[in-house]
């Protein structure tokens, strides 16, 4: 499919702030850092500093920027239905973070073949040299944003809970808890105490667990440990759930590539079914290209298959998702079939 520049209806720089763990940020979910926080004072007043600004007048005036040309967000890869949808300019000034994205540690514990982590580091924390967000960083955060925010992603870029500040972490959540949602994702892969998963639950709303496939073989070539360890914690939340926080919500994502589109269906049943999952996330892989779809045709009309037999799962059993999902369409923006 041809590229279409979505930048007149593009409204990223003024949603979110990602926040990496080397204290970069972005204005834009899938795009490199546009700056670098040098002092914890800088974080006051972040959100409108005069590169953040900049960005939002070139927008506003039309221009593309190059991470603009292959934008998951916008792009090609997701819901292209609305071509004829513009916006009008935004006022270039913020009063506040809509939703804030944190990536606490880059560092992994997985021998996951989309990443190459496994290539580059040994034993079960590889990166023995991650970067961290400063806790001191998460401070200001907490006491300037938080409470303004809609929501809070505590994704991180690696695992959550090899965070050393971890606790320290989810006490400032607890304590500055935005308007409407806290979420994290985890890849389930390290044991974890029930009680460490109760601090987790009380200063969050939502929680995923990054299980691309219930076909532990498969499980095991992607994620690279063994799917027990992430069966015992899930069903430790499922637990909790029923006796401790009946509104908790918790679910699965699913990286749509190759080795995962055949058993999509049946790895939301299984989720939703055994693990009692009322969410589930869908993701296209860009970073990794003998397994993305895109390219093939079979593998395109495939997936939407799948991702039609998912949605209408869904549906049927109230399972929240992450919003538009990226069928592939043709030159016409029609789906392909």
């Amino acid at each position: 499919m041809p590229h279409v520049s979505f930048v007149r209806f593009c409204t990223k720089p003024w949603e979110e702030l990602v926040v990496y763990p080397n204290g970069e940020y972005s204005i834009c979910c899938g795009g490199p850092p546009v700056g670098k926080i040098r002092h914890a004072d800088e974080i006051k007043d972040l959100w409108n500093n005069q590169i953040i600004l900049q960005y939002r007048e070139n927008l506003n005036n039309g221009f593309e920027f190059g991470i603009c040309t292959n934008c998951i967000y916008h792009g090609t890869l997701r819901n292209t239905s609305d071509r004829d949808r513009t916006r009008s300019p935004r006022d270039i000034y913020q009063a506040k973070i809509p939703i804030i994205s944190f990536g606490l540690t880059d560092q992994c514990n997985l021998s996951c073949f989309m990443c190459g982590v496994s290539k580059k580091y040994e034993g079960i924390n590889r990166k023995t040299k991650a970067a961290r967000l400063p806790l001191e960083y998460c401070r200001e955060f907490a006491m300037h944003h938080f409470s303004k925010a809609n929501g809070i992603n505590t994704n991180c870029f690696g695992e959550l809970f090899l965070y050393p500040h971890l606790r320290n972490f989810l006490q400032l959540l607890k304590e500055h808890r935005p308007k409407v949602f806290t979420t994290t994702t985890t890849s389930g892969s390290l044991p974890v105490p029930a009680k460490l998963w109760r601090l987790v639950m009380d200063s969050h709303d939502h929680l995923i667990f990054s299980i691309d496939t219930h076909d532990k073989a498969l499980h095991r070539i992607i994620r690279g440990f063994d799917y027990e360890t992430f069966e015992r914690n899930i069903r430790t939340v499922q637990h909790l759930c029923a006796t401790e926080y009946p509104h908790f919500k918790y679910g699965c994502s699913v990286v749509l590539m190759k080795l995962t589109i055949a058993t999509l269906y049946d790895t939301l049943r299984q989720v939703h079914e055994e693990y009692g999952c009322r969410l589930f996330n869908f993701q296209h892989v860009s970073g990794f290209p003998s397994q993305s779809l895109a390219k093939e045709k079979q593998w395109r009309a495939l997936s939407n298959a799948k991702l039609a037999q998912c949605l209408d799962y869904m549906k049927r059993h109230g399972i929240g998702s992450n919003g538009e999902i990226g069928y592939f369409r043709d030159k016409a923006g029609n789906v392909e079939a």
